[in-house]
């Protein structure tokens, strides 16, 4: 148990530090749906802060609620949990997570800062232990995560809006600035989900290894207008395109294959209700016919001549 006092203070009192906010890197848009219940209800929870001096009080946890508190309500004194000095560290992370948590699940980016922020401030044997208590499972992972602190700013953003994963991160991780960027801005252009980010890595990947390409040179040169475009119509539909033809370069016997196929299905004229599928990746000859009946009633009607054709 950590003890705190909980009393009103002077809202100009409270001074703001980077080192124990988990969003200082980010740029985040406002929140209008805390705005709106601290404006009806007031607020909640209240900011944690750490007594400095008898009129100094440094902020702790809460930054968000502090900002509406004072620069949309312009409030001039805010009701804080105050803590005393001297405070061991690793009790001031374990409150500075579990604040956080009551908001929702730690973005990938808050899991990176403070674990940052761990690594920063307690010992090996310390920090072994907070992840412990807070389980936070792999260590290493948590470890690991940090790197994505050296993204850039609007990727990072990205990253904890849960527009990319902290796995499409890793992967941006290794690549130039240039071919970085180059790829974020076709995500965001195109709206591609989590594992439509991914096929796209894995085929330029594929293909500016085989032609030694950086992956920004290769899009200039085979997709610039898409590349140069400010915005895309139909993003979905021209993401999918994008997608389909760079697994036609990345495999093209394949896609030869199924466009064979496809041209030889279409030529048997079958109903509407009928498809064919290959076996996958054409590993088999075998082919696989489906219909489709309004109901069971009806499949009952046309089994027996469907079946004597199979026989």
């Amino acid at each position: 148990m950590i003890d705190y006092t909980t009393t009103e203070i002077p809202i100009q009192s409270i001074s703001l530090h980077d080192k124990w906010c988990l969003h200082h890197m980010l740029r985040l848009p406002a929140n209008n749906t805390l705005s709106e219940s601290i404006r009806t209800y007031g607020i909640l929870r209240p900011l944690i802060v750490i007594k400095q001096r008898d009129t100094v009080f440094e902020l702790l946890c809460g930054r968000q609620r502090y900002q509406v508190w004072k620069n949309d309500l312009h409030k001039d004194r805010i009701v804080c949990h105050v803590l005393q000095p001297p405070l061991q560290t690793i009790s001031l992370l374990r409150l500075i997570f579990e604040d956080q948590r009551l908001s929702g699940l730690l973005s990938a980016v808050e899991k990176a800062q403070f674990s940052a922020l761990c690594q920063e401030l307690l010992t090996p044997e310390e920090l072994s232990k907070l992840f412990e208590l807070l389980k936070l499972g792999n260590l290493g992972y948590l470890q690991r995560i940090t790197r994505l602190l050296t993204l850039e700013r609007p990727i990072l953003d990205a990253l904890h809006a849960g527009r990319l994963s902290d796995k499409v991160g890793f992967e941006l991780i290794t690549m130039s600035a240039e071919d970085r960027f180059q790829l974020y801005t076709l995500f965001d252009k195109l709206s591609l989900n989590n594992n439509k980010q991914r096929r796209l890595i894995s085929y330029m990947r594929t293909l500016c290894s085989r032609e030694k390409s950086t992956m920004s040179d290769y899009l200039q040169k085979n997709y610039g207008e898409l590349t140069r475009a400010a915005a895309v119509e139909n993003a979905p539909q021209v993401g999918l395109n994008l997608l389909n033809d760079l697994q036609r370069r990345c495999m093209p016997m394949s896609s030869r294959a199924e466009k064979e196929f496809q041209d030889q299905v279409s030529q048997l004229k079958l109903p509407a209700t009928c498809s064919v599928e290959h076996s996958p990746a054409f590993e088999k000859d075998s082919v696989t016919l489906s219909i489709s009946f309004e109901n069971l009633t009806d499949l009952s009607q046309k089994a027996p001549d469907l079946i004597k054709l199979i026989k």
